[in-house]
C-alpha cells in the first residue's frame, strides 16, 4: 500500500531514502516502509485513496500495480490481469495542465457522459531541470513632446535678481529654462508684447536645459520687470509661462 510510504527523497536510481516521523498519520499505519527509488519497477499490491478522510478504508485494488515517481510527483499504476510487465518496457510520459470532461459507456450511473473535453490551464515551470531563456529588442525612438512635457519647463532661478549662483562674472548674467524636450524654440516677450530673444534648443534627451545669457535681440542687458516665454515644440505643443528679472541697469 503506497498510501502508507513514507516520503522519499532523492533521485530515480538512488538506492536511498529519508523518511519523516509519523507519514500520513491519517492512514493509521502501524509503521512507515522505507521505499528506495529503483529503476526496475516490482509489481506488488497497491491501494489508490482519493480524500484524506477516506483514505484509511480504501480497498487493495484486485490487481498488482507499481508507483513511478516524476518530477516531484508519485504515480500509481494497476496493471491488467494476468499482472505482467515485460522488461525493457519505455515509458513515455504526456501531461496535461486542465480538466476531462465527458467519456462513453456505463459510467456509474451517469450513462453516457457525451463526447470527451479538455479545458486547458496555464502549465506550472516544474519539470526537471527545466531552464528559462528570455530574448528581447529594443528600438529607440525619439517621443513627441506633449502640453503636458511642456508644463515642466520653468526658469531658474525666479525671480532672477541682480545676480545668481550660476554666474561666474558680472557681466555674465545667466537664467536658465529647464525640463526641456529635446527640440523646442523660446520665445522671450516683454509685457507690452514686444519680441526680446528668440532661443532655440536642441539636445539628445528629455529633460535639458536653455541658458539665456539675460540679453536682448541687440545684446543689451533687459531692463527690470516681469516677461513672458512662449515655448514650441516641433510636435505643435506649445507653452506660455512668465518670470521676474531685477536688474542693475549698466
Amino acid at each position: 500500500d503506497l498510501g502508507c510510504v513514507a516520503p522519499i527523497h532523492g533521485e530515480a536510481g538512488v538506492g536511498t531514502g529519508l523518511s519523516q516521523a509519523a507519514p500520513n498519520g491519517h492512514l493509521a499505519c502501524p509503521a512507515a516502509t522505507h521505499y528506495h527509488f529503483d529503476q526496475v519497477a516490482s509489481l506488488g499490491s497497491i491501494a489508490i485513496g482519493n480524500s484524506v478522510a477516506n483514505d484509511g478504508a480504501v480497498a487493495v485494488r484486485p490487481n498488482t500495480g507499481f508507483g513511478m515517481y516524476i518530477a516531484g510527483h508519485f504515480f500509481l499504476f494497476e496493471m491488467a490481469a494476468p499482472a505482467t510487465l515485460p522488461k525493457a518496457t519505455v515509458w513515455n510520459l504526456r501531461t496535461y495542465i486542465g480538466a476531462i470532461s465527458g467519456g462513453g459507456g456505463s459510467v456509474g450511473s451517469a450513462g453516457n457522459l457525451g463526447a470527451y473535453a479538455f479545458s486547458a490551464q496555464p502549465s506550472p515551470f516544474t519539470a526537471v531541470g527545466a531552464s528559462l531563456k528570455a530574448a528581447y529588442s529594443v528600438t529607440n525612438s525619439v517621443r513627441a513632446a506633449t502640453k503636458g512635457d511642456l508644463d515642466a519647463v520653468h526658469t531658474v532661478p525666479d525671480p532672477y535678481y541682480v545676480t545668481n549662483a550660476f554666474e561666474t562674472s558680472p557681466s555674465g548674467h545667466i537664467i536658465k529654462f529647464v525640463n526641456l524636450p529635446t527640440q523646442a524654440i523660446i520665445r522671450v516677450y516683454s509685457t507690452s508684447g514686444v519680441l526680446v530673444r528668440v532661443l532655440e534648443h536642441n539636445s539628445t534627451q528629455f529633460g535639458g536645459e536653455e541658458v539665456w545669457d539675460v540679453r536682448n535681440r541687440n545684446n543689451q542687458v533687459v531692463a527690470s520687470g516681469v516677461y513672458f516665454y512662449h515655448i514650441e515644440a516641433p510636435s505643435g505643443a506649445r507653452r506660455v509661462g512668465r518670470m521676474t528679472i531685477v536688474n542693475f541697469a549698466q
